[in-house]
């Protein structure tokens, strides 16, 4: 008997990855279309969960914010209003690992983003992963 190591295996079919296109209307009117998303095992993201992302906001070439590059991970509570209303869509649904690529209206950040990047004009990319999932027990 030969090694496993030495046995040929046929090839194994591996599914491609799907994308979902899909758009989003917020109850604050801002529009989120997903481009890209890469979902994982385990438990969803959902209102009420303490979640942990990193995320980068782009436009064309220029990254306005990349939370990974300052090494930095971001924590908020889904459904608390903690944070604009679009990174609570784009991590809903989502499991630990899982990441979603989307276009957002620049205006849907707020104010505050705003006045700190004025050379944002329409809309952005928006790049999040899924760091951690804690869900509080009710």
């Amino acid at each position: 008997m030969l090694p496993w190591l030495l046995v040929l295996m046929p090839p194994t079919k591996m599914e491609p990855m799907r994308t979902q296109l899909q758009t989003v209307v917020s109850q604050k009117r801002s529009v989120m279309e997903t481009i890209e998303v890469r979902r994982t095992a385990g438990i969803q993201a959902q209102t009420g969960d303490r979640v942990t992302v990193r995320y980068r906001f782009r436009q064309g070439n220029v990254i306005f914010m990349d939370s990974e590059r300052l090494g930095v991970q971001f924590t908020f509570t889904i459904g608390q209003g903690e944070v604009p209303d679009v990174f609570e869509l784009a991590v809903n649904g989502l499991q630990r690992g899982g990441y979603r690529k989307a276009v957002i209206q620049g205006t849907s950040l707020g104010e505050e983003f705003l006045s700190r990047w004025p050379l944002v004009k329409g809309d952005l990319t928006m790049e999040v992963t899924l760091i951690e999932i804690s869900r509080i027990a009710p």
